[in-house]
């Protein structure tokens, strides 16, 4: 190999752990195999390569170790991140947002005048659900929230 991979570190020729990588590693497939996703694990460890390239040395089985690199992890644990990557990797249990299809094209008709006693925060709020909580404790409305009320109720007249 041209690098030295993760969680090894090379003393006079010979392939020693890294003490900190290979923790690092032992935890980051851990987070993996209770759910979490491996960029994830990998961000929330601060580990310096890629979950891919984590992934590929686990595929080469180097983590079980070599003639020449020492064993990171045992076979139970890297068949089990294998499983959990093709789990995971399968067409069927990936869950992709499709459009939904427009069947109608609606058109919000507001009255000339809002009925009495209804405030325009509670019209726009009702609309659009973007009402803050102010430091206050009351709801107001933004400045551009409350042009865009103004817009919507008055039909774009001012």
């Amino acid at each position: 190999m041209s690098q030295i991979p993760y969680g090894y570190r090379i003393e006079e020729g010979l392939a020693f752990p890294d003490p900190v990588q290979a923790e690092k590693l032992r935890r980051f497939v851990g987070l993996y195999l209770e759910g979490a996703s491996g960029e994830h694990a990998r961000c929330a460890l601060d580990i310096e390569v890629s979950a891919q390239t984590l992934y590929r040395l686990l595929d080469k089985g180097l983590y079980l170790g070599t003639d020449y690199y020492p064993p990171l992890l045992d076979e139970e644990t890297v068949d089990r991140v294998r499983k959990a990557r093709r789990e995971r990797s399968h067409p069927a249990t990936r869950v992709r947002a499709k459009p939904l299809p427009v069947q109608e094209t609606f058109r919000l008709v507001l009255p000339e005048a809002l009925p009495a006693g209804l405030k325009p925060e509670a019209l726009f709020a009702w609309l659009f659900g973007c009402v803050h909580p102010a430091a206050d404790g009351q709801k107001h409305l933004t400045a551009e929230e409350e042009a865009g009320l103004r817009s919507l109720v008055t039909g774009g007249r001012a």
